[in-house]
């Protein structure tokens, strides 16, 4: 089998393809051709509450978290949290703890979930620096929370994987941060360490060589996208065996969707658009979450909740009608071909195919170029070493084979 000069194709191929600022950061999907949202299932909850990360726990309960609203409790509080019922889901929440009364006083920003147990990453709000954004634990379903700790970096979400965690590698909770606006970092725990710094690993491999350090200054990037990354979820899809990674790249309606077969891919693109449901260039995007309590059993049926905010749109109409609300929506996912998965799973599998017989996916010679444009920069921000480097140029160009 010829092999391939990557630096003549390097050269070649930027040549032919300029940089495009929205171009998708990776292939498309050889497992999900796509992604559709039906419009008609709307509904919502929590109106006036903001935020809403969701997190499945072991008694089988939805439980949410909502900043600045009132849902259910005396008065207006910074946070609370809540449950959320039903299979297809209802727009119904039942309070399950208030927080501090008034505004400004924290934010519960992510939640996860290990048995009954949930971790919630909290923002202090009154004091914006970095050790104000701490770990937390409740061990009564979200009413009180217990000190952790506050690592060196901003908690996006908690990767979401069954209910109360289970089917999680080895155990462990999983979390997800941005590092320069536009690198996903992928961190985890044992849960009953979740308030020791030194218990903390963070991801320092590649897809096809996964590994993981204690070091903080080791760890490398298990997404990237030169656009940016905005509030990013990640989620595993049994039915599928994939995972999904969703955020936008700036705004709410610069929405994209990625799937992977292993939590640290390797990454192709599902939907990639600039005004998802209307949603366009201002306001804020809080995240979308495809809770795996609502999934189909073949994956291929998802419930999403999201939340938007006006934030920065004078006209006040950033978000439309998804402003500041628990915004539930179902989305269907098309498959390619047969849609057959033979690879990855919860427990990892190595991550050098992205489909059942397909192996790597075809690009063109733009999408080829685009591509090693992200790899560049990828190396750039996260400072891979050569050899780790010449690993992915060669498995992109292994491509156009």
């Amino acid at each position: 089998m010829r092999r391939i000069n990557l630096a003549a194709v390097l050269v070649a191929f930027l040549a032919v393809a300029p940089a495009q600022a929205l171009t998708p950061p990776y292939p498309p999907s050889s497992v999900i051709k796509g992604i559709t949202w039906d419009t008609s299932t709307y509904k919502f909850a929590g109106v006036d509450g903001d935020l809403w990360p969701m997190t499945w726990s072991a008694d089988d309960s939805l439980r949410s978290a909502f900043g600045d609203g009132r849902i259910g409790c005396s008065t207006k509080v910074s946070y609370g949290t809540v449950t959320l019922g039903g299979t297809p889901p209802r727009n119904t929440l039942r309070q399950i703890g208030c927080g501090p009364a008034g505004l400004n006083r924290g934010k519960i920003m992510a939640l996860g979930a290990a048995g009954t147990t949930l971790f919630g990453r909290f923002a202090a709000q009154s004091n914006n620096n970095i050790a104000s954004f701490e770990i937390k634990r409740s061990i009564d379903g979200g009413r009180t929370w217990q000190p952790g700790w506050s690592p060196g970096f901003v908690t996006s979400a908690f990767v979401q994987f069954g209910k109360g965690n289970e089917g999680a590698p080895d155990g462990y909770v999983y979390l997800i941060s941005v590092t320069n606006g536009n690198a996903v970092q992928l961190t985890r725990f044992l849960p009953a360490k979740w308030n020791l710094g030194t218990a903390y690993e963070y991801f320092s491999g590649t897809p096809s060589a996964p590994a993981w350090s204690t070091r903080l200054s080791a760890r490398k990037p298990v997404f990237y996208d030169p656009n940016g990354v905005q509030a990013p979820t990640l989620q595993y899809v049994p039915g599928l065996k994939r995972y999904l990674l969703t955020g936008a790249h700036t705004r709410p309606g610069q929405a994209g969707v990625f799937d992977s077969p292993n939590v640290y891919g390797p990454w192709t693109t599902v939907s990639y658009v600039e005004n998802w449901l209307g949603m366009g260039m201002s306001g804020e995007y809080w995240s979308t979450y495809f809770p795996l309590k609502w999934q189909s059993a073949d994956g291929t049926k998802l419930w999403a909740t999201f939340s938007c905010h006006n934030a920065g749109d004078p006209a006040n109409l950033a978000c439309q009608q998804y402003h500041d609300r628990l915004n539930i929506m179902q989305a269907t996912l098309t498959l390619v071909g047969n849609g057959t998965n033979g690879t990855g799973g919860a427990g990892g599998g190595d991550g050098s195919t992205a489909g059942s017989g397909s192996g790597t996916v075809a690009m063109t010679p733009a999408q080829f170029a685009t591509r090693l444009q992200s790899l560049v920069s990828e190396a750039e921000t996260s400072g891979l070493n050569k050899l780790s480097m010449t690993t992915a140029l060669q498995d992109q160009a292994e491509a156009l084979r």
